[in-house]
């Protein structure tokens, strides 16, 4: 089959039997399968990575206003590391967005978001939850929470130390 390489984002073929679609600059095209979902893929990342961001300036005003004088300072300060490691963790999100399969490779990609979003729902969600449910033993899911975001750093580590995929 004899693929054209048409414009920057062009998909299509000569025989028209595949839709392939290539980016990049001119000088070094890559090539994207459409059935790995690597738009749509981004696209769940970003927008996780948006709420994630969102949710936690909420919480931290929460945090700073109206939690402040209800709940001890110790459980304040457990509720200030939820919000930084979410806030934190959403921005981790939002620049593996624009990676593209030069950088890092969809599948790595997906592979460091689904761990950091995992990680961070439950490392944080359930810091949230020790603290405004006043139940400690939420407390016992937040080091699961943790290893999904170690984990996620090492993968997103790993991933980049590779050598780059092959290009088209």
């Amino acid at each position: 089959m004899s693929e054209s390489k048409g414009s920057e984002g062009r998909e299509g073929t000569d025989d028209g039997s595949e839709a392939v679609r290539w980016t990049g600059s001119s000088s070094g095209r890559v090539r994207e399968d459409p059935s790995d979902g690597g738009a749509r893929g981004a696209r769940f990342l970003g927008v996780w990575g948006s709420v994630l961001g969102g949710a936690g300036v909420l919480l931290g005003a929460f945090g700073a206003h109206a939690l402040q004088n209800m709940v001890a300072p110790r459980l304040l300060a457990i509720f200030e590391t939820a919000v930084r490691y979410q806030l934190i963790h959403a921005l981790l999100l939002l620049i593996l967005v624009p990676m593209n399969e030069r950088v890092l490779g969809d599948a790595h990609r997906h592979r460091v978001g689904r761990l950091i979003l995992a990680g961070t729902i439950l490392f944080s969600g359930s810091l949230y939850l020790r603290v405004i449910l006043d139940v400690p033993r939420f407390g016992m899911i937040t080091p699961v929470g943790g290893v999904l975001l170690v984990s996620g750093w090492v993968a997103l580590a790993r991933s980049l130390s590779a050598p780059s995929p092959k290009i088209l």
